[in-house]
């Protein structure tokens, strides 16, 4: 079956890399979406729970140049396997400006897609505006509108962990890409400075130890619904691997608040066993932690902790290893001046909702 994956815009090379690494195959990058292929139904299971980095994955129904030539009859899709009798939908539509236009585009890809189902079904669905256990998804990238079916009928950025969250943290999607943009790797050490409410942490021991994204216990999403997967054994396919207590990621905050709302979401989240979570202060890196310990350092600097650079700089240099990595996630307007024990390897801006992050990497000289 081919699938959309639909991410946050400059992410797409890490999550080509996720879905190789995951899935096993090659996918192509568009604006904000990866198209693949997966052979059967564990593989679709397997992107469900362990993709860390897309925020939407759809059956896809096509891709198309504009609303008018939207045509369903011509697509080879297993309808009856997601379609049943009972079933309920609606269209979201993204990327499109208006509530007026998105209405318009709703009802097309309707007008297409219901006698569609009918001829290869038998049937017509329900439209169920507030509570669908289909949702059809439309989404615009500046290119072209990607249709399909939405597996989970959730936005899979929006962690279940995050019970306790911070105002200045991430949604699971993003805390993933930095965490891959520092380098990271399995069985590196890592510590993660000024750590909030535990996001950035969380995703990388997920990663790691290739642990459940999204929650078993759940039975919400869309596809526990779909003919495809009835009597099928979820739990066979997703089982959480094996954990030791060998820890390999660290981090510390200076607040008695974020340390204590990043601990229960890490126990939340079920990784306790590979993270070692502290409280002190920046100065105390030195005291806490052997010299040279660290392949990567990732510091998620907020304005109240931009003035303190140097110090950064210096306990960094001590943690470090040679040729380690140390990413800064700063704000938009932030101007970081490198210390000359380092070197800049990029600078990069990420979009985040009306402003953007943006990221230094850095390398140890």
């Amino acid at each position: 079956m081919n699938l959309y994956a639909f991410v946050r815009p400059g992410t797409e090379l890490v999550s080509q890399k996720e879905i190789q690494e995951v899935c096993n195959v090659n996918s192509i990058i568009h604006n904000s979406v990866l198209e693949f292929d997966v052979k059967n139904k564990e593989d679709i299971v397997q992107a469900v729970y362990h993709l860390q980095s897309v925020r939407r994955l759809v059956f896809s129904l096509g891709k198309y140049q504009d609303i008018e030539s939207i045509n369903f009859n011509s697509v080879q899709f297993p309808w009856k396997d997601i379609f049943s009798k009972t079933c309920s939908c609606k269209v979201d539509v993204e990327g499109v400006k208006g509530q007026d236009n998105r209405i318009t585009i709703a009802k097309n890809v309707l007008s297409s897609l219901l006698p569609t189902i009918e001829q290869k079904c038998g049937f017509t669905p329900n439209i169920d505006v507030k509570n669908p256990s289909i949702i059809i998804s439309v989404f615009h990238n500046g290119d072209n509108y990607f249709i399909g079916i939405d597996m989970c009928g959730k936005e899979l950025d929006a962690r279940f962990y995050r019970v306790f969250p911070h105002s200045g943290s991430f949604k699971g999607d993003l805390a993933y890409y930095f965490v891959r943009k520092s380098g990271f790797s399995k069985g590196e050490q890592l510590l993660i400075g000024f750590v909030k409410d535990g996001a950035l942490v969380i995703e990388a021991a997920i990663f790691e130890s290739t642990y459940l994204v999204q929650d078993i216990t759940q039975k919400d999403l869309s596809l526990f619904s779909f003919p495809l997967f009835h009597n099928f054994d979820f739990d066979q396919v997703i089982s959480n691997p094996t954990q030791d207590n060998n820890k390999n990621i660290f981090a510390f905050d200076e607040s008695t608040r974020n340390h204590t709302a990043a601990r229960k979401n890490i126990k939340i989240a079920g990784v306790s066993s590979q993270i070692e979570i502290s409280k002190h202060d920046i100065d105390d890196l030195d005291v806490r932690y052997s010299k040279d310990q660290f392949n990567r350092l990732i510091f998620h600097v907020t304005t109240k902790d931009e003035e303190r650079i140097n110090e950064i700089y210096y306990q960094a240099s001590y943690v470090l290893q040679k040729k380690g990595t140390l990413l800064f996630i700063g704000r938009e307007n932030w101007d970081v001046s490198v210390s000359e024990k380092f070197t800049l390897i990029e600078k990069e801006e990420i979009v985040h909702g009306k402003g953007k992050y943006v990221l230094w990497l850095l390398e140890k000289k």
